[in-house]
């Protein structure tokens, strides 16, 4: 086996592209064993992030968590390859991607896995939203609200994407986004209400006279 360091060290002189021809020649070829074979996955994840390339930096993790030997492993690396995965915008990859981290994970870590994924999309809407790409921002919101989200948290989200659709001079959206909101709030307060029959109501309507 050869660590993730060893490989890095050495190419250590060479260009970048050099180091990523060396270590794609090591992860194709079955000879070299699997642990080697993630590291040099990891090894070209860290080139790949410094290139900004989102999408590689995903399947290389991704890759990586095929490769690994432990549920543990698997499920942080597998984590980190969806993380990304949201970052290039490829978040139908990035949904199945983490349902592989949540199902890895222990039954009484799931829940903070999933509050792991919500943290991961309201992080990078608000990087959006400090950059200006509010778009971008509002798609990254928008498919926060798929999650399982507690009710509170996601007209939180909704709130902000109104605001972000009348920056952008979308009014229409916004008041749209905000009847979602009601529709939601409505819905949770029926599920909420005790169902009453209508002979219970006579019942209570003849003990009030």
């Amino acid at each position: 086996m050869t660590t993730k360091e060893e490989l890095l060290k050495s190419v250590a002189a060479k260009s970048d592209e050099i180091k990523l021809e060396n270590f794609e020649k090591i992860v194709k070829k079955p000879e070299f064993d699997a642990e080697t074979r993630k590291n040099a996955f990891l090894a070209m994840v860290d080139i790949y992030i410094k290139k900004m390339w989102w999408n590689n930096v995903a399947r290389a993790y991704n890759n990586a968590a095929d490769l690994a030997k432990t549920f543990g492993e698997k499920q942080e690396l597998f984590f980190k390859a969806g993380t990304y995965f949201v970052r290039a915008d490829d978040y139908f990859t990035a949904e199945d991607t983490f349902r592989k981290s949540i199902v890895l994970a222990p039954k009484n870590e799931r829940t903070k896995v999933l509050n792991q994924v919500y943290e991961v999309y309201i992080s990078l809407a608000r990087e959006y939203e400090s950059k200006k790409m509010q778009t971008k921002a509002i798609a990254v919101y928008n498919k926060s609200l798929t999650l399982n989200l507690p009710l509170e948290k996601a007209n939180e989200i909704r709130d902000r994407m109104a605001i972000l659709y009348e920056r952008i001079g979308k009014p229409r959206e916004a008041t749209q986004v905000r009847q979602q909101k009601t529709n939601a709030t409505e819905m949770a307060k029926k599920k909420l209400m005790p169902e009453v029959k209508d002979d219970e109501d006579e019942i209570q309507a003849q003990d009030l006279i």
